[in-house]
């Protein structure tokens, strides 16, 4: 499966970063990665009740990750559930993978896309936000001012 994951841009993101980083704690930066897996987890545990399921793989594969500079969610993984992209964005003519070459050496399927995570996070972007803003303004806080709020 290609690497489709859902992201979003964070303005200053950088610059706290470098805050925490200057600060010389890391607990600060691992909080950092904390707070973005907490964040991409609401979107995972909103778009678990909308996976398809027929043996539960999918369902299973479907992952909140995070490190110090994203949060993602994602579903499949080449050896074991390499059909993830078809059932997310949808397979044949008029969808994602038919340019891509995806369907190249075997049959086309027309399979119609379920964006789980896409829809996932539209539902859940106002909460996911404030739940970040919140967290990063104390990390920041604490990285610059030395307080905790």
């Amino acid at each position: 499966m290609a690497k489709n994951h859902l992201s979003m841009e964070v303005e200053n993101l950088k610059e706290i970063q470098r805050a925490i980083r200057q600060a010389g704690d890391d607990t600060l930066r691992k909080e950092l990665k904390a707070t973005n897996k907490t964040v991409a987890q609401i979107v995972v545990d909103a778009a678990l009740p909308m996976v398809p399921r027929r043996s539960g793989r999918l369902a299973a594969s479907v992952k909140a990750s995070a490190s110090a500079s994203a949060a993602y969610g994602k579903a499949g993984s080449p050896a074991r559930v390499p059909y993830a992209a078809a059932i997310h964005w949808g397979e044949g003519s008029g969808n994602v993978n038919f340019s891509s070459g995806a369907t190249v050496g075997r049959p086309t399927r027309n399979i119609p896309g379920r964006p789980f995570l896409w829809d996932a996070a539209d539902r859940t972007i106002n909460r996911a936000v404030r739940e970040y803003e919140d967290a990063v303004q104390d990390l920041f806080d604490r990285a610059v001012r030395g307080r905790r709020l």
